[in-house]
């Protein structure tokens, strides 16, 4: 269950295809003026990732100032045995300077942090994570609606006050859907579902269910990856596929499925003895996401490179990494400008291109919106709802192709006449 939930999960995040970690040799390094050239760095699109030994050779008598071997995140990443480590994991977020120069990176220490004798400020006070927070009410009725990017850092927690006193006032914890408490008929169900959807049915193989070229090119993508196709030639493609590309997606945005945000938020509601709801059963979210148009499946699979030719991260999964550095920041406007960028990387005239954006993002915002206002309007005694989803599903804009302008779950229950006020 643990590992489907990461499956599940990084479907939410915004990924369609792989990344890549492959090292930049050369690259140059000057820290509070001492300069050093890295010959194993990592670039990705000018995100740096360093060995620990360089790390310990570059920061030296200085490291005990920054967490590099303790509540490390993104966890480190490991390319044939060597550890390479995020300049961000202890930069960013321990507010150093980090600016580029004649393809030079440039990190100083401010004068604030600068005394050897003096602590690092703990920058959990500093990120207050209110992720979007929305209150909307009918009648006697309230819903607090909190974006979540599913996976998380362990920096962001506590989250800000006013998002931790509305969970305290929760009656009832609401997420997309209910992956740690389901119903035994939903788990049952869930159990059939998930069978059936991991392997193809009717023992097919991949051979048969796809056109040679495209078999081919799918064989050449595990075999890259390690895997025998002997062995995984009854797997659904979009399932193993997705499990690919989750090992890569997630230490790429700088977040760790260790530290996911919903798993903090049914931490809070199992302390405080408050139950749990899914806004749509387990079983239809993941035949949902699990079971995309056949003709967006063999497109899925053309666009998958091979291991080895994963150069640089694509421009979809850089978008993740500033959507999870805005959202860090609480940087609303930069969140929805860029979901917009991500959207508009695709002119939503394929199968997949359509799926991701009217079946994954709008139609599911949709059901989402349509249960809460439900909720609202049949509750008959005063109930306080907290209620977590992705946090697109909060903020996005866009277009609202074909949904009557409906962009996400806050504008949904806005047109629909309840009362919304913004928190964050």
């Amino acid at each position: 269950m643990k590992k489907l939930k990461k499956i599940v999960s990084s479907l939410l995040i915004f990924s369609l295809t792989l990344a890549s970690l492959t090292p930049v040799f050369g690259q140059n390094i000057i820290f509070n003026g001492v300069e050093h050239y890295i010959e194993d760095a990592i670039n990705i699109d000018n995100h740096i990732f360093l060995s620990r030994q360089d790390i310990n050779n570059i920061f030296g008598e200085n490291q005990p100032h920054y967490p590099i071997e303790h509540e490390l995140n993104p966890q480190p990443i490991e390319i044939d045995g060597v550890v390479f480590i995020p300049i961000r994991a202890f930069s960013e977020r321990l507010d150093l300077n980090v600016n580029w120069q004649n393809n030079t990176v440039i990190i100083t220490i401010p004068q604030n942090i600068q005394n050897e004798n003096t602590n690092v400020q703990d920058v959990s006070d500093n990120l207050q994570i209110k992720g979007g927070l929305t209150r909307v009410t009918y009648g006697n009725n309230t819903a607090y609606i909190f974006g979540s990017v599913h996976a998380g850092i362990s920096d962001w927690f506590p989250l800000a006050d006013i998002v931790e006193d509305a969970m305290k006032s929760a009656d009832i914890f609401a997420f997309e859907t209910n992956l740690w408490n389901p119903s035994p008929e939903e788990e049952n169900r869930f159990s059939e579902i998930m069978t059936e959807l991991l392997f193809l049915p009717n023992n097919e193989t991949v051979a048969n269910l796809l056109p040679y070229d495209i078999y081919n090119h799918y064989v050449d993508i595990i075999e890259s990856f390690g895997l025998e196709y002997e062995n995984i030639r009854n797997i659904n493609p979009v399932v193993l596929l997705q499990e690919l590309n989750n090992n890569f997606i997630t230490p790429l945005a700088g977040i760790s499925w260790d530290y996911s945000v919903d798993t903090y938020v049914f931490d809070m509601a199992t302390s405080l003895g408050v139950s749990t709801i899914g806004l749509v059963p387990l079983y239809t979210e993941i035949e949902t996401l699990f079971t995309p148009p056949f003709e967006a499946m063999i497109e899925q699979i053309q666009m998958f490179p091979l291991f080895e030719e994963l150069e640089q991260a694509s421009d979809e999964q850089i978008l993740i990494v500033e959507i999870v550095n805005a959202y860090e920041k609480n940087d609303i406007q930069t969140m929805q400008d860029l979901m917009a960028d991500f959207f508009s990387l695709y002119d939503a005239t394929t199968p997949l291109q359509l799926f991701w954006r009217d079946v994954i993002s709008y139609e599911r915002s949709i059901a989402f919106g349509r249960e809460i206002a439900r909720l609202l309007t049949e509750t008959e005694s005063e109930t306080v709802f907290f209620v977590t989803l992705g946090i697109s599903h909060v903020v996005r804009t866009g277009t609202g192709i074909d949904n009557d302008g409906i962009t996400n779950v806050v504008v949904y229950l806005q047109n629909a006449g309840f009362d919304v006020e913004v928190l964050y």
